[in-house]
């Protein structure tokens, strides 16, 4: 087992002193279900890991009707799935979040961690895209808010500095008429995703879409957006014709990588499957929605 040394600070202020005179060398580690693997795998070899876990409320979910939710770097997977508000408002992040490994994953692993591993394949960046969510990053040179669709450079890597870490994630306030989804196709439940699908949308009166966002996992070399697949479905009805073209335009605007259990060809396939299956079943949520006279 490599060694390092580890620090427990208690609070932001010592944490980002921490990164800044350690830069490079240093890890932040919270549940470590990501960086662990990492680090015994030999791919990364911190000097210093830094824990999130002794500072104060990064383990909390705040939520304003007006300004929406903010979750805790250090919430877990756990956490999000169980949450009474969030399956009630932000349905695909609860959905996403008890897909994520096992139960000794989700308990320990964070939203947090899953977000900044940049892993391709994992399911809390697909729900969040589609939420609109932004991450909160602070140094010792101040803080900036970082929309997620920027978030992500390449495989395991993001837009994040040396001395910067996320304290934060931030959804925007739930929109009246409106409901996500998170879909997982896997070889095992375990696993990470071969192909996800989040997918969130607000429609009118005329049950035409007013607003949609697609996220992609399994689908790139990082989480992303079917922008070209939105843009089919504003202001029309999600009829049959439509969703069906809108999974075909995912298909062709994403570009999956082989290897793990399939090949790009494969995965290209199930994103059109994934996106036609995730949008009929917002609709008939849309529809139950109406006939009891909820909103979200």
């Amino acid at each position: 087992m490599p060694r390092f040394e580890y620090l427990v600070p208690q609070s932001i202020s010592q944490m980002t002193k921490h990164l800044a005179e350690y830069g490079e060398d240093a890890k932040v580690i919270a549940g470590g279900q990501s960086l662990l693997v990492l680090i015994n795998q030999g791919l990364v070899s911190p000097g210093v890991l830094v824990s999130l876990n002794e500072v104060a409320g990064l383990d909390q979910i705040v939520h304003d009707d007006s300004k929406g939710l903010e979750i805790g770097a250090a919430v877990t997977q756990t956490q999000i799935a169980t949450s009474a508000l969030i399956r009630e408002k932000y349905m695909g992040l609860a959905q996403a979040a008890e897909k994520v490994g096992s139960v000794h994953v989700r308990n320990l692993g964070t939203v947090g961690g899953n977000v900044c591993h940049a892993d391709p394949g994992a399911d809390s960046p697909p729900a969040l895209l589609a939420l609109q969510a932004s991450v909160k990053a602070v140094s010792r040179r101040g803080e900036r808010i970082i929309p997620l669709d920027g978030f992500f450079r390449d495989s395991l890597e993001s837009v994040l500095e040396a001395d910067e870490m996320v304290t934060h994630i931030v959804i925007p306030a739930a929109s009246p008429f409106s409901n996500s989804v998170y879909l997982k196709y896997a070889a095992r439940a375990v696993d990470r995703a071969t192909v996800g699908v989040s997918v969130w949308w607000t429609w009118d009166a005329e049950e035409k879409c007013r607003d949609i966002r697609i996220g992609l996992t399994g689908a790139g070399p990082t989480p992303l957006r079917a922008k070209q697949a939105e843009a089919l479905a504003r202001g029309y009805r999600l009829t049959n014709e439509v969703i069906v073209e809108m999974g075909q335009m995912a298909a062709r605007e994403c570009d999956p990588l082989s290897g793990g259990h399939a090949p790009a060809s494969y995965r290209r396939k199930m994103v059109a499957v994934f996106v036609r299956r995730a949008l009929e079943q917002l609709v008939k949520e849309m529809n139950r929605i109406r006939r009891e006279g909820n909103t979200r």
